[in-house]
């Protein structure tokens, strides 16, 4: 387990200030905007860069001021930072040889873990030339060496195509269970944090800012932010009134019922929680009409966004659903169809 507590360092005008727990059962993906800090509190926790204060606990033992080679921790930059110089076995070898390993041991450690990542027969070859996959095996394998008892990756499979990305991530999921200890993993992909993580936290300007699984994430974001951050659809400002007949909000020229607060807030409607209607003039409360403006494939789903159409008053309104190939199938809606979207007034959710 990793326990980070108050950790602090600043550089210019930038600030880091986390806490947080890691369990060695946990595979913990850190997410936010370029420049929110992932990378540089990796780099406090591997020794790379000096913490201003706060400490750091690898299974209640003090690391904070630990020299870089004693502190048990696995570490893979981005660019993987490999030596091209070097033969894939160098490599691997390079974190032992530097702790003054026996060559004996190096040699059975470094053919034990290339067994795992099936490059054994890449030992000989010079990295340089190696494809993306085959470069990300190696800067594992030179982490993993040493048997650390915390893995940091920093966008792993960035470098890689879809399908290899894909891959790449069950075989990590598959190995943080085998070597069961904490990884800590930077993306920026909703979809490759969605494949790996059982628990995610997203950061803005050098703070965490909510942490739990991804689900909860998707389903309950602390704000506006977080919600942009997860590329959820359907973010609105509007102004929350309570009638007769129940709590309305009106968002531009639309009017929905919602079990939201009184006032003006930020709201977020899942694309999840609505439904498709192909004949126009569903005259359900929560319903938008509108122009299909964008048909495309996201693995089992599809995403349909429309835009109604806009006023003198109000500019045109942009809402999108995920509908299930089924739907789409009974709908058959294609670009430029008429279309109402509805959904319930709990779908609504007040941000922040």
């Amino acid at each position: 387990m990793i326990s980070i507590r108050s950790l602090k360092y600043h550089v210019g005008n930038f600030n880091l200030d986390i806490s947080l727990d890691i369990n060695n059962d946990e595979y913990f993906v850190l997410f936010g905007m370029t420049g929110c800090g992932k990378t540089s509190l990796l780099e406090c926790l591997c020794g790379l860069r000096a913490p201003d204060s706060g400490r750091v606990f690898m299974d209640d033992i003090d690391i904070t001021d630990a020299d870089p080679r004693l502190r048990g921790i696995g570490y893979v930059p981005q660019d993987g930072a490999l030596f091209n110089h070097m033969t894939v076995y160098r490599n691997i070898a390079f974190s032992l040889s530097v702790r003054h390993v026996k060559r004996d041991e190096i040699d059975r450690k470094v053919q034990e873990v290339s067994k795992k990542f099936g490059i054994e027969h890449l030992l000989e070859r010079r990295v340089l030339g190696l494809s993306g996959g085959e470069r990300q095996r190696v800067a594992l394998s030179r982490a993993l060496v040493a048997n650390p008892k915390l893995l940091l990756l920093d966008e792993p499979v960035s470098a890689l195509d879809e399908f290899t990305r894909d891959t790449a991530c069950r075989e990590l999921i598959k190995l943080q269970r085998e070597i069961k200890i904490p990884i800590m993993h930077v993306c920026h992909s909703v979809d490759e944090a969605s494949l790996v993580a059982t628990k995610l936290g997203v950061m803005r300007d050098g703070k965490l800012i909510q942490v739990g699984k991804t689900e909860e994430l998707m389903e309950q974001p602390y704000d506006a932010y977080i919600a942009r951050t997860l590329r959820l659809a359907n973010i609105f400002k509007g102004t929350a009134v309570k009638e007769e007949s129940g709590t309305f909000i009106t968002i531009g020229s639309q009017k929905f019922k919602a079990t939201v607060d009184e006032g003006e807030l930020e709201c977020c409607i899942k694309p999840w929680h609505i439904t498709l209607n192909r004949p126009v003039g569903h005259d359900a409360v929560n319903s938008v009409e509108g122009t299909v403006a964008e048909v495309s494939v996201m693995g089992a789903v599809i995403r349909v966004c429309i835009e109604t159409p806009a006023s003198a008053e109000y500019d045109s309104m942009r809402m999108c659903a995920h509908v299930s190939r089924h739907e789409m199938e009974q709908h058959v809606v294609k670009e430029k169809d008429l279309v109402t979207l509805y959904f319930t007034p709990s779908a609504i959710q007040k941000l922040g």
